[in-house]
């Protein structure tokens, strides 16, 4: 009977280490996995169309135009094991001045496929092992975040690198993609009062 009872007192230590060891892996494995998650995203190029630009500094600076429109182009690969699904586009914290309008993908991925990829939206999955063309059109807008009622303008905003949420086993992460320095976006700001900013107040979608 005590041979029995120690077997048994055993095997209960047992199964109480084995749920703490699982209860461990299932609370930190999946954070740790998506945070070491190989997902690289890689811009090849932008379009800006017709907005007036000038140079300083060895920048570019575009001038604001109320819902002008950029397209950037870009491979997005995923290298790890496990499939990762990009949720949305992240505005970043100066106000949302660039919006997100529109996605499109092409497979394999290429250079300058904006006209050619299919319409996609957000969440976007991107299967482990492959690589996708990722064409994202932001649109200018949220001017009147910036200086007073009665500033003129002159600041600028700049965006050095594009941010994506991502979700891979279903933990949520940001994954950064970088900008070189020839894609990189300076945004020169009017102020409220001047006629490329037509709003005062309410900010835009």
């Amino acid at each position: 009977m005590i041979g029995a009872l120690r077997r048994t007192s055993i095997v209960a230590r047992i199964a109480i280490v084995v749920a703490v060891v699982a209860l461990v892996a299932a609370v930190t494995v999946p954070p740790w996995v998506a945070h070491y998650q190989p997902v690289n995203v890689n811009v090849m190029f932008s379009s800006t169309g017709s907005v007036p630009q000038r140079t300083e500094v060895n920048d570019t600076v575009l001038s604001y135009r109320d819902n002008a429109r950029i397209v950037l182009g870009m491979s997005v690969r995923n290298s790890g094991p496990f499939d990762a699904t990009l949720t949305g586009y992240d505005d970043g914290p100066d106000a949302g001045v660039l919006k997100f309008v529109a996605i499109r993908t092409s497979s394999p991925a290429r250079c300058c496929t904006w006209q050619t990829g299919r319409p996609a939206h957000f969440p976007l999955r991107i299967a482990a092992g492959t690589t996708i063309g990722l064409s994202i059109e932001l649109r200018m807008t949220n001017c009147e975040d910036y200086g007073n009622v009665g500033d003129v303008g002159g600041g600028s905003v700049g965006y050095t690198e594009l941010r994506f949420p991502m979700k891979t086993l279903g933990v949520h992460h940001v994954v950064a993609a970088p900008l070189a320095s020839s894609e990189q976006i300076y945004i020169e700001m009017p102020g409220p009062l001047t006629r490329y900013c037509p709003r005062n107040r309410t900010s835009q979608p």
